[in-house]
């Protein structure tokens, strides 16, 4: 019976540790989210990405839609292309957005292909996007040329919280943005940005 109770005991003093340590570690990680969000309160992007429409493919094993996808930076220079093939028949890019701290983020999260404009799931076939703008502890969607490293740093911090890469509830700060690219023709250029109001829309160059 002592046993029993002894084991329980050390049960609950290691359930109690480990729920202090993730509270101090969520604790920490808010602190340092809304650190940076007021920080980067007057700091935007007006630019994200440009797209190149290749054109389509239709084979007896399923259509395929070939792009040209840069990433821009906060100078409006390409940081990364992605150039390559989706299954399916037109593009969609999939954005996280951050509205924290009276101040509205976006992200570039996913881009994927998909058999219909209307159909709304997210296959397995993606491109993640995260991992070209996310570098040494910055966020370069913050251009080396026109920001400070401080800066940087802190965008980081949000694109990791945006990202999912902490492991703490989101309190739907977070929202997921879909950009469906069907109406984009082939061989033209497109970019997609955000309006006066911080509205991500698509705009032919």
């Amino acid at each position: 019976m002592k046993q029993g109770m002894t084991i329980k005991k050390i049960l609950i003093s290691v359930f109690a540790i480990l729920f202090c340590a993730y509270f101090l570690y969520c604790l920490l990680c808010y602190i340092n989210i809304f650190y940076a969000a007021n920080f980067l309160k007057t700091r935007y992007l007006t630019e994200y990405l440009r797209i190149n429409i290749y054109g389509k493919s239709y084979t007896e094993e399923g259509d395929t839609i070939s792009a040209k996808i840069a990433i821009v930076d906060s100078n409006l220079n390409e940081i990364t292309t992605v150039e390559r093939s989706w299954n399916g028949s037109c593009l969609a890019v999939k954005f996280n957005q951050l509205e924290i701290c009276g101040s509205r983020f976006y992200f570039p999260s996913k881009i994927y292909g998909k058999e219909d404009y209307l159909d709304q799931k997210i296959p397995k076939n993606i491109t993640s996007l995260e991992k070209y703008y996310d570098e040494n502890g910055q966020c370069i969607l913050f251009s080396q040329t026109n920001t400070r490293k401080k800066e940087r740093k802190a965008l980081y911090v949000l694109s990791k919280f945006a990202n999912h890469k902490y492991l703490i509830p989101t309190f739907g700060f977070i929202n997921k943005k879909i950009v469906d690219l069907y109406e984009c023709k082939n061989g033209k250029f497109y970019s997609i940005s955000a309006d006066s109001n911080g509205i991500l829309s698509i705009i032919e160059l």
